[in-house]
């Protein structure tokens, strides 16, 4: 059974419409300020160290100084946040205080420390675990007569 094309047009718009508003979530949630290249390899580098545990690709390196972060890279932060917080381990990601190097290397060393801290990873590691939901399926059952007269004339 194939979907109705009405039904499909309205799922693509829903979807490009939470697309947008996801966007614009990360990139008010970038920082800015000035941001040297080095600096933020610096960052990548310590962020490219966990992305492997999530099976994420690793982000890449800076060419130049920027001044607002990519929102791609403020959503591998993000992701790292989160899985921290559902760890339950308060990671100390903030980027509303990101502003210059010197909070990079802040935030740097925040991600180190995550990246070492053996909860984490063993949160990491562990398989997520599905909610299956089983459906029960209710038969009526006859009543007790006619059990008996079915089993009686079986007999005959």
């Amino acid at each position: 059974m194939s979907i109705p094309q009405d039904i499909m047009a309205e799922a693509e718009q829903v979807g490009a419409a939470m697309d947008a508003e996801m966007s614009s979530a990360l990139a008010a949630a970038a920082p800015q300020g000035q941001f040297s290249a080095r600096a933020l390899n610096a960052l990548v580098a310590e962020l490219n160290a966990i992305l492997p545990m999530f099976g994420a690709p690793l982000y890449p390196e800076f060419a130049e100084d920027i001044t607002v972060f990519p929102p791609e890279f403020v959503e591998q932060i993000m992701m790292l946040a989160g899985a921290a917080e559902q760890a339950g381990i308060d990671s100390g990601i903030d980027l509303s205080d990101i502003q210059d190097d010197r909070d990079l290397a802040k935030l740097a060393g925040v991600l180190r420390t995550l990246a070492e801290n053996e909860e984490f990873i063993a949160f990491l590691q562990t398989p997520v675990e599905e909610e299956v939901v089983v459906e029960e399926t209710v038969t009526e059952t006859p009543d007790e007569e006619i059990i008996e007269e079915d089993l009686f004339a079986a007999r005959m």
